[in-house]
């Protein structure tokens, strides 16, 4: 019996031994469960795909309010254990969770919601245990940061020649172009903290807008995207065209600025210039002129300038009865200084018949044409009159004569040709025979010619005047003195 004892005494203690083994098989033979995490949810984290590094850092703009943590969980026990834990006053619970169970291990999906009340560093620590007291951790070092979510833009005006505006952020713009220039450039800067935005444009007044594409830049910053570009208005009228810009974030925050462009037109000055012509009266620009010239003279040259907003202007110019009015080109010239422009050059009239020519010159606006009208009257060369005398008081010890001439001029005024040179062809005869001849000039209309006359015997003087134009008076005979 007491052998019995002995035996059942071992048989207990042998199978003692053999459970406490059993059990510290299968803790040896545990694996530790296994943990992997993700944060696609959550607008501004970096954490899109899941990941299981055990220290991981992300951002989390705190506009967003939730940081939300997807994870899940695969172990072959199905006791696992769940913990999270975050710091500096966030707070952090399970939104929700789901178990799907295997013949051999089970998996656990679910999120994980941190709020966190200020910016600065957060650590969030998840942390699973299965029954063996093996552990997986993933610890999240979070920067969080607020950002204004609503987009600050700002527009300008000032790649444009003529332009008076400056850059300017988050403000109105207005501005003022020539209707000639065309195309206006609007730059534009978009900050925000979500590429996800949208932008329009629109305006008023019957004019054409659009985005120069080729010139757009987007930058990504370390929170935020900054994006330039260019939209190019083209007016098709005078006035006030309203351009709106509009930037709205993905959660419907928004901004709006409008640019006032004023599309004007400059009229343009016209003024002429018959200087280089013989006999004008006018030496310098004027907005019009009435001047007379001579036929004989040929070409009749009219200097012009143009002052306008328009470095190339609808430019045409006119004359009447059958005059031939045509340009020098190889006389044009064009300064532009500040958006204005100065075109000079030269016209030349070519009249056929003697009259009053009419020379028009237009420029044509869009507020309608602006127009220089000036005459010249073209007449032919008169024939001067000549008239001669022999005078018989005595002077200086012989005797003199005087020649006087008059020039037919049309306006019967002989002071439109104050610079002609009058030339005389004098010859003296004595008893009907030549004693001498004489020629001169003069540019006056009355002189007097001294001759000294010897002897007795009758005396008369023959006289022609002549204009440098070709006008050549006939022969005429002074009476006859007798010297005795």
């Amino acid at each position: 019996m007491k052998k019995l004892n002995y035996v059942l005494l071992s048989v207990m203690i042998i199978l003692t031994f053999s459970c406490d083994k059993r059990e510290d098989f299968f803790a040896e033979s545990n694996q530790e469960p296994f943990l992997e995490i993700n944060a696609l949810n959550t607008p501004s984290s970096y954490i899109k795909d899941f990941t299981s590094v055990e220290s991981i850092t992300d951002s989390f703009n705190l506009v967003n309010n939730d940081y939300l943590i997807n994870f899940r969980i695969t172990d072959e026990s199905k006791d696992v254990k769940i913990e999270y834990f975050v710091d500096n006053g966030a707070t952090i619970t399970l939104v929700s969770s789901s178990v799907t169970t295997t013949k051999d291990k089970q998996e656990i999906t679910g999120v994980i919601k941190a709020v966190p009340n200020t910016v600065g560093l957060h650590n969030v620590d998840i942390v699973i245990t299965d029954p063996y007291n093996k552990s997986k951790r993933i610890s999240i070092k979070l920067n969080v940061y607020l950002r204004n979510a609503v987009p600050i833009l700002s527009i300008s005006t000032v790649n444009n020649v003529g332009s008076n505006n400056q850059t300017l952020v988050g403000i109105n713009i207005t501005d003022t172009f020539s209707f000639q220039q065309g195309t206006i450039l609007i730059d534009y800067q978009i900050m925000d903290d979500n590429a996800a935005y949208n932008f329009n444009f629109n305006t008023t007044n019957a004019a054409s807008i659009n985005e120069n594409l080729g010139v757009k830049i987007i930058t990504p910053q370390t929170h935020s995207v900054v994006v330039t570009g260019q939209l190019r208005l083209t007016p098709t009228q005078l006035g006030l065209h309203v351009v709106t810009i509009t930037v709205t974030d993905d959660i419907g925050q928004q901004t709006q600025l409008f640019a006032n462009i004023y599309i004007m037109d400059i009229p343009a000055v016209i003024t002429v210039n018959p200087a280089l012509n013989t006999f004008t009266t006018t030496s310098s620009y004027v907005s019009s002129f009435s001047e007379m010239f001579l036929f004989e003279l040929g070409v009749y040259k009219i200097k012009y300038r143009i002052v306008d907003d328009n470095i190339s202007p609808n430019f045409t110019f006119t004359s009447n009865n059958s005059g031939v009015l045509t340009e020098d080109l190889s006389a044009r010239t064009v300064t532009t200084i500040g958006g204005i422009s100065t075109i000079e050059g030269l016209l030349n009239l070519s009249a056929v018949i003697e009259a009053v020519h009419t020379i028009q010159l237009n420029v044509a606006e869009p507020g309608g044409t602006v127009t220089s009208t000036s005459t010249v009257d073209i007449r032919k060369n008169k024939i001067p009159t000549c008239n001669v005398g022999l005078l018989g008081s005595d002077y200086v010890g012989g005797k003199y004569y005087s020649v006087t001439s008059t020039v037919n001029s049309y306006n019967s005024d002989p002071a439109i040709f104050n610079d002609a040179i009058i030339n005389y062809d004098l010859e003296l005869y004595k008893n009907g025979s030549l004693v001498t001849t004489h020629s001169t000039n003069s540019s006056v209309y009355k002189f007097n010619d001294v001759r000294t006359i010897y002897g007795t015997g009758n005396y008369y003087v023959k006289a022609r005047c002549n204009d440098k134009y070709g006008g050549i008076s006939l022969w005429v005979t002074s009476t006859v003195v007798t010297i005795f």
